[in-house]
């Protein structure tokens, strides 16, 4: 951790009036240390930078490293100048650029330093540099990012690059001990970047711009960052009223960890990117195990809402974001973990709305009233949640009271999902057997807020969990029980996952997924681990993210289906429901299941386990049944599927990879979007038994994908016998292509006013046509000593088979990974100009723990508008 004593002392405002040039005047401020005074008092804040007041007319102007380093500390804390007009750091919007005509020629200069921070130059014979050398800023010296959650960056940074200014050796520490007085005070960042975390001003305007900068030689040391950045305290009338928080995800960017907007950039006419025309160059960064590098240059972005939104060009889908680790990811169907679902419930039946529908002698005469009674007062009272997007009902039953206050977190909870009628309670602790209750219909949407927004409905939101009227077991249910439940498959350090070896079943076909575990239970020991995490293309991410669930908790959390079958008649109604960020009244949708969207081609991916208590045994005699649904109006037509075969139809296999076929092996066409005609069957790509049978050792984890095309589907229950289904315990209904790549939003408007435009490594001239996005998430484990990857760009002759040779831009990829632990990056190149005349062609290589240069070339050159793309394969290698 950095150690740094804060002692420099104010010149007198007289003698600073005394000098007539603002170039002269921030000479006081360099000094071999290259220090600030932490409590910022007794002078201009003019004093700090070359000149400027930050307003639009006259921004603050750098042209020296102290410049910078003031820069950091303003946004580094709360700072209360002795003026009533000074500006507010972290409030107020404030203008910044890189650079001023200190020769009077009208080119921008620095003035040059060398890189242990000395002033080549003197007042006779001034140095000037159209770099700014940050050089002596390492070590012990490093830079916080500029920006921190309490005071964030609010305002315009111009780096002016294109009048030939760039800011280089940039080194930036995420944790420091600093000296106030005889006090030293820790601070620690968990949102790194060369800005940490960045908003805007307020809700209506001034959307923070960086802008028009090259930072090269970028190195971030991620020792000591923090896993929590808290809500902002700041106060007032140009406070940042945003409460964005996360914890135990640290947010790494090359260019900022954390951006909070409150922008909408789907809208044209809203202002210009608030990042573009950025671009870094030989950027590493070391250690910070488990930190998220989810959009490389950004490490998080999230919006008004608190929902993280699209990355470079606005039309990246997200990786990994926070919402992602912890379900609630928000594209292309959306992943939810348990845990995340149980919290939401619990939410739910601890607000103060208990309402129950009372009548007399007859269903008829049944009538909604209010109620003061807690659930546990009358075993007719229901309590239930219910908003205009969503309804969970409640029934106590025996002891469900007690599970309303349950946390599920540290206790065995079990919701189930019921409603939609009347029904008779003959044990009515009225005394009367005659009295009948009106059940409002349980429908709970995927994707959501987070509970400080009160769980509202995502516009992203892709379906719904849906109830069936029942008081027993044989719903959609969802519980949380202790992790011994899975201890077959799961240590307090290791998770070990059975999966299907071959496309077709048999209950010997089962293999261990190789996680390289050092542990395995005698239950698991006669399964090879034979299946390799590279062969799955959405293990690796999915895997990560249930092993943070269950590192989170002492309980393991689950959903399952218990008899109740799918029929397409058998519905429930939701007044109003959003899908794929497009309103519908009155929408239907399937009881009894998971009835969601999937937006592309690709495979639903989920773990479950095989446990559950049933007459105080645990036993699990099937997963779940995958129905293909389709739609007209609000008339639905369901198909359950029971293998899945290849489409080897040319004209066809590019929209319809996947054939589905049910339990005769009869082509399922009403629901599959093609017709027999012009398909034609090839090998089997997934056999259903594998779920409609029991799992072959309880208290495991399972891991499946099941390769699906675009379109609507339901999962429920395999048959009515089937009442002991494995839990869910985390489900990703993404499809994010086959391979859980960067994808593409063709369809998103937000291309008219893109979050991000124009944002590249850097090679020997400006590459504006282009965008390279890496995203990852640094291995358990690492320290900045085992783990470390450099980006930089250049460019390299390719001969073809006719010996002519193409110059493609390159981007070379290094990386060191010491820790033991798999490292797995996901790699996005793009055009990002909207000129469809210009062809690019590029590549990228990558070097790993020091071995031959793996190279990968996009399948050909890049023409046209922004959004068209060119995936690179998930890269993934054992460290050693």
């Amino acid at each position: 951790m950095n150690k740094r004593k804060l002692i420099i002392s104010l010149w007198s405002s007289v003698i600073f009036t005394s000098i007539a040039s603002g170039l002269i005047a921030s000479i006081a401020w360099f000094s071999t240390s290259n220090n600030i005074k932490v409590d910022v008092t007794g002078s201009v804040v003019e004093e700090y930078f070359h000149c400027g007041d930050g307003t639009v007319q006259n921004p603050f102007v750098i042209t020296r490293p102290i410049h910078y380093y003031h820069l950091v500390e303003f946004y580094q804390r709360e700072t209360t100048l002795p003026i009533e007009s000074a500006p507010k750091f972290g409030r107020d919007y404030l203008y910044f650029q890189i650079g001023y005509d200190l020769d009077g020629d009208g080119d921008l200069e620095v003035f040059s330093y060398d890189d242990q921070g000395i002033y080549e130059g003197t007042f006779q014979n001034p140095a000037y540099s159209n770099v700014l050398n940050m050089a002596y800023y390492s070590g012990t010296n490093a830079l916080l990012p500029i920006g921190t959650n309490e005071v964030p960056f609010i305002g315009s940074f111009d780096g002016k690059a294109a009048e030939g200014i760039s800011v280089s050796n940039i080194n930036i520490c995420c944790a420091e001990d600093v000296l106030v007085g005889n006090t030293q005070v820790s601070r620690a960042a968990s949102d790194v970047g060369i800005f940490g975390y960045v908003a805007d001003a307020d809700y209506a305007s001034n959307a923070t711009i960086i802008k028009n900068a090259i930072f090269d030689n970028v190195t971030i040391d991620l020792t000591d960052i923090s896993s929590t950045v808290n809500p902002s305290t700041i106060t007032g009338q140009q406070a940042v009223p945003h409460t964005s928080t996360h914890a135990g995800v640290a947010h790494v960017g090359y260019i900022a960890g954390h951006i909070h907007t409150y922008t909408n950039y789907v809208n044209a006419n809203t202002p210009a990117a608030p990042i573009h025309d950025v671009y870094v160059s030989n950027a590493t960064i070391k250690g910070g195990a488990g930190a998220h590098c989810d959009f490389g240059y950004i490490g998080l972005v999230d919006d008004l809402s608190g929902s993280a939104t699209t990355s470079v060009a606005g039309e990246v889908s997200q990786l990994n974001t926070s919402g992602g680790g912890q379900g609630q990811g928000n594209e292309w169907g959306g992943s939810i973990d348990m845990l995340s679902l149980n919290k939401r419930i619990k939410y739910y039946l601890n607000l103060n709305t208990v309402k129950m529908a009372k009548g007399g002698s007859s269903e008829g005469n049944a009538t909604d009233i209010q109620t003061g009674h807690t659930a546990s007062t009358n075993r007719g009272y229901h309590r239930y949640y219910v908003d205009d997007y969503s309804s969970y009902s409640a029934y106590p039953g025996g002891n469900g009271a007690s599970y309303y206050t349950g946390n599920p977190e540290t206790s065995q909870i079990i919701y189930r999902f019921e409603g939609g009628g009347t029904v008779r309670d003959a044990s009515s602790a009225t005394g009367t057997t005659n009295e009948f209750y009106k059940i409002p219909e349980t429908y709970i949407p995927l994707l959501c807020s987070d509970e400080s927004n009160g769980y509202t409905v995502s516009s992203n939101n892709t379906g719904y969990i849906a109830s069936d009227l029942t008081f027993g077991s044989n719903t959609v249910r969802t519980a949380s029980y202790a992790n011994s439940n899975i201890n077959n498959s799961y240590t307090s350090s290791e998770l070990e996952v059975l999966s299907n070896s071959t496309a077709s079943y048999n209950a010997n076909n089962y293999k261990r997924i190789n996680n390289g575990n050092t542990h395995t239970s005698s239950a698991l020991s006669s399964y090879d681990a034979t299946i390799e995490p590279s062969s799955m293309s959405g293990y690796a991410d999915a895997y990560s993210k249930i092993c943070e669930v269950l590192s989170s908790s002492t309980y393991v959390q689950g959903l399952h289906f218990a008899g109740n079958v799918i029929s397409s008649s058998n519905t429930a109604t939701v007044p109003k429901a959003y899908i794929y960020g497009t309103l519908h009244s009155n929408y239907k949708v399937l009881k009894s299941s998971v009835n969601f969207n999937a937006k592309d081609n690709g495979s639903i991916k989920f773990f479950a386990g095989s446990y559950g208590t049933y007459s105080g045994t645990v036993d699990c005699d099937s997963f779940f049944s995958l129905h293909s649904v389709s739609r007209s109006g609000n008339t639905l037509t369901t198909g359950q599927i029971y293998y899945i075969y290849a489409n080897t139809n040319d004209a066809t296999k590019a929209t319809y990879p996947h054939l589905y076929y049910d339990s005769n092996n009869s082509l399922i066409t009403y629901t599959g979007g093609y017709t027999s005609s012009n398909v034609t069957k090839g090998d089997l790509e997934f056999d259903m038994n594998y779920l409609h049978n029991a799992p072959p050792v309880l208290k495991t984890v399972y891991y499946f994908e099941i390769p699906v095309n675009s379109g609507e589907f339901a999962l429920g229950s395999v048959s009515s016998s089937k009442t002991k289904g494995a839990y869910l315990m985390y489900l990703d209904i993404g499809t994010n292509g086959e391979a859980q790549e960067p994808t593409i939003n063709q369809e998103s408007e937000i291309r008219d006013a893109p979050l991000f435009t124009q944002i590249d490594f850097q090679t020997d001239s400006f590459v504006i046509n282009s965008c390279f996005n890496v995203a990852y998430v640094i291995p358990t484990g690492s320290t900045k000593e085992t783990f470390s990857i450099t980006i930089s760009c250049g460019s390299v002759e390719v001969a073809g088979e006719d010996q002519s040779t193409t110059t493609y831009t390159c981007y070379e990829i290094v990386i060191t990974n010491g820790s033991g632990n798999d490292f797995i990056l996901n790699a996005l190149l793009m055009d990002d100009d909207d000129d469809n005349n210009n062809a690019y062609t590029y590549m990228y290589a990558i070097t790993y723990n020091g071995g031959t240069r793996t190279e990968y070339f996009t399948s050909n050159s890049f023409t046209g508008a922004s959004g068209g793309s060119s995936m690179t394969p998930t890269y993934q290698q054992s460290g050693s």
